[in-house]
């Protein structure tokens, strides 16, 4: 789950707790490299039906949030 900054939305870490985890945590690591935030990765062109369909979900659940 994507967690983020109110004020830039800079993206602060990714956590994931399921079985398979280690293959949705790396795109979120990718995003938290190179400084993305949670409005870019909810934009991000995912596979679908993927589990790194996840990412985006759980980005414009945080995206609500604000």
């Amino acid at each position: 789950m994507p967690e983020g900054r109110r004020d830039d939305r800079r993206l602060l870490g990714v956590r994931w707790i399921e079985p398979g985890a280690s293959e949705l945590v790396h795109l979120g690591a990718l995003h938290l490299a190179n400084g993305g935030t949670l409005d870019a990765l909810a934009a991000a062109v995912l596979d679908y039906p993927t589990l790194s369909e996840a990412h985006r979900v759980a980005a414009l659940d945080g995206l609500d949030r604000f």
